[in-house]
């Protein structure tokens, strides 16, 4: 029923020289407005990309779609990458967890070498890389086992 009104409401609309009333337009079809009513209430909408979202937010569907944020899977396997590495580092003691983070730059810091590391917690270089190296290879031990859990 509503494509033949949106068909057909033209000429009501030419004579009227305005947007005809939900009243006129049941008047013109002859229908009762109570099923006019329902039939729009129904109907699907349509959306153009270029219209805004809301009426609060300016931003239009193309520029949420074509967006750089990241999807909600991309932030749960981030969120989930997260807490898988936090578990992980909590297997280490204090001094191997802290090289780590201080190492890869962990919570926003840059990426330390041995030295500077050292020079922050009174270690050489030469024991801040041999911690470090240790500490990596407990990681990749317990990742391995973890991997076997799932997989195999």
């Amino acid at each position: 029923m509503l494509t033949k009104i949106n068909n057909q409401a033209g000429p009501l609309e030419n004579r009227l020289e305005r947007r005809a009333t939900q009243e006129e337009l049941a008047e013109f079809f002859g229908v009762e407005l109570d099923q006019l009513k329902i039939a729009e209430a129904n109907a699907p909408r349509t959306l153009s990309y270029d219209a805004p979202v809301s009426c609060e937010d300016a931003t239009t569907m193309l520029e949420k779609i074509s967006s750089h944020e990241h999807t909600v899977d991309e932030q749960l396997m981030a969120e989930f990458t997260g807490k898988l590495a936090g578990d992980l580092l909590d297997m280490l003691s204090g001094r191997e967890r802290v090289i780590l983070e201080m190492s890869f730059g962990f919570h926003g810091n840059h990426p330390m070498v041995p030295a500077e590391i050292g020079d922050v917690i009174g270690l050489t270089g030469e024991r801040v890389r041999q911690i470090r190296n240790g500490a990596l290879d407990k990681l990749k031990e317990r990742a391995e086992r973890f991997r076997t859990l799932i997989y195999d």
